[in-house]
């Protein structure tokens, strides 16, 4: 396609992201539209990246925390190692990432981004160390619907639109205060 930029800007939609999404509301029919099975997880963790790191964080804090916590049972009950199953799930933000790239992020809009965790720790008191290993895990639900903005719907059907993933954590580190 060959254009003219009278005011030059050279802007250009990007329609990659888009294509999808318009298609499958009119021909869809309704069903879920699933952004991993889609090939969109690049898409996702470029538009959700202060939510996905404040949560990476987070959860470090977290174990950090609880790590310290069960350093100090090993002193009172003697004991040589302790394991613990931490797990959180169902938190929700409703972040509005409309303007955080022109094509993911404009889809979505306000959405409802839910984060938690699956971990397992490890202290090994006599040794004065601790290890932790598990999953982030994200979802995403959202709808496509009203694409011109208007409240009634131009000739297509609203779909939900889904994503859930998970990601590794682990890690290592010394006892603050050894027993």
């Amino acid at each position: 396609m060959v254009y003219w930029d009278m005011l030059g800007l050279e802007f250009k939609w990007e329609t990659q992201e888009y294509a999808p999404f318009i298609q499958h509301y009119y021909h869809g029919e309704g069903s879920e539209f699933d952004l991993i099975a889609e090939g969109y997880l690049d898409s996702i963790y470029r538009v959700f990246s202060p939510e996905i790191s404040a949560w990476r964080e987070e959860v470090k804090s977290r174990i950090a925390t609880r790590v310290q916590t069960l350093s100090r049972k090993c002193k009172t009950e003697g004991r040589d190692v302790l394991h613990e199953n931490m797990e959180l799930r169902g938190i929700q933000l409703t972040p509005d990432v409309t303007w955080r790239g022109l094509g993911l992020g404009y889809i979505l809009g306000s959405t409802s981004f839910f984060e938690g965790f699956v971990v397992d720790i490890e202290v090994l008191c006599c040794y004065c160390v601790f290890n932790y290993s598990g999953e982030l895990k994200f979802s995403i639900t959202d709808a496509f619907k009203h694409p011109l903005d208007f409240p009634i719907e131009v000739g297509g059907t609203p779909y939900p639109i889904t994503a859930k993933w998970s990601e590794s954590i682990s890690g290592t580190g010394r006892l603050s205060s050894c027993p």
